[in-house]
């Protein structure tokens, strides 16, 4: 059921944020009800009969009300006074007064109704209440404190699950925000290089100039789809990868060569959007820029288990100057590190002619760019 609003408390907090009822009302009325009952046949029982059902079944329904109206309202008391160290002796009189407040009560229930022993009929009402703290004050002031620390205990748990969600949400704010940093640093780079290919074709042939400009138009196209999602599949991947590197070979013309191979149990697996882009980026920029003669850029994807593993190759030569572990790759390993955790790896390895990266992700069907699960 809906929580009651008590917008009337809300001053009594001290700009503390008020946790709500722990059960709904009327689940808690109809729980001690039921309660109430059980107790009055137990008591009906335990007194051998000798009062009426009817009587005790009263006496244990009031007592029970009572008792959820005061852990009701305790709720509410170790929220209002927490017994910090700045307010303890204020927060302490509290708990003592609503400890008299809980006694009264139940003494005047007493007096009226009688409880687990019956005081004479010509006893005074401070005779009466004398001997009910007698036979049942001690006993109430138990409960009283059992049921303090035990709501106490249920308070500071839910504070914690509420902090610890906060900064769960918190953390994936971040990582959303910073997987859309990394992505945003790598975009206009891509785009830089592209409008660079196209400008050197305009001059010297506008027919591939043309044919340029509406390949760039569907890498465009392309990201702005996928600017919505983190993920997309290895085919549309390598479809993004293969035209960027028809830009850069109409740039290049014989100094790149290209090849992409996958295979039909990988096509359809998730990989993050524009992953593979910079790795492609840094092939032609220390690899063909570099080098007067022909660069082998080669991309091949295979499924090893419950993994993909994507290897990026570019063959290097004695005038190449590869640059390391640069801020393309870097930022590709965090992305893969916010992602996935220590569940992917990125390795680097410069041999002798030629040049590897390779990215190992775990396959993760539930996030299949395609909707369908793989296989």
């Amino acid at each position: 059921g809906q929580q009651p609003k008590m917008r009337w408390l809300e001053g009594m907090y001290e700009g503390r944020e008020r946790e709500p009822l722990f059960l709904p009302m009327l689940g808690c009325v109809i729980g001690l009800g039921v309660l109430g009952i059980a107790l009055g046949f137990q008591w009906y029982v335990w007194f051998g009969q000798e009062k009426s059902f009817f009587y005790i079944t009263a006496v244990t329904l009031l007592t029970t009300y009572i008792w959820g109206a005061v852990g009701l309202a305790l709720w509410e008391l170790v929220q209002i006074l927490p017994l910090e160290r700045r307010t303890f002796l204020r927060d302490l009189a509290g708990y003592m007064l609503a400890a008299g407040l809980l006694l009264w009560l139940q003494q005047v229930r007493f007096y009226f109704f009688g409880g687990f022993g019956s005081p004479r009929s010509d006893f005074s009402y401070l005779r009466n209440a004398a001997f009910f703290l007698q036979r049942e004050g001690v006993f109430y002031l138990v409960i009283y404190a059992a049921l303090i620390l035990l709501l106490r205990g249920m308070y500071a748990q839910r504070r914690m699950q509420r902090v610890q969600l906060r900064t769960m949400h918190l953390q994936e704010e971040l990582v959303r925000f910073e997987l859309l940093g990394l992505r945003s640093r790598l975009q206009p780079h891509f785009f830089f290089n592209a409008l660079n290919t196209i400008s050197a074709l305009v001059h010297s042939d506008p027919t591939e100039a043309d044919l340029a400009i509406e390949l760039l138009s569907r890498l465009m196209r392309r990201t702005l789809e996928g600017s919505e999602r983190e993920s997309t599949s290895v085919a549309d991947e390598l479809a993004a990868i293969q035209e960027y590197l028809q830009l850069q070979q109409m740039r290049f013309r014989s100094r790149l060569r290209y090849q992409l191979e996958t295979s039909p149990d990988t096509a359809r697996l998730a990989v993050p959007a524009q992953i593979l882009q910079p790795i492609v980026e840094n092939c032609v920029t220390h690899g063909v820029e570099s080098s007067s003669v022909p660069t082998d850029v080669a991309i091949h994807c295979a499924r090893d288990g419950d993994h993909l593993t994507i290897m990026v190759t570019n063959t290097c030569h004695a005038q190449s100057n590869h640059q390391g572990f640069g801020r393309g790759l870097k930022s590709v390993e965090r992305r893969m590190r916010l992602l996935y955790g220590d569940a992917a790896r990125l390795s680097v390895q410069d041999m002798s002619g030629e040049y590897q990266v390779q990215l190992i992700l775990p396959i993760t069907p539930e996030k299949n760019a395609t909707g369908v699960a793989a296989s």
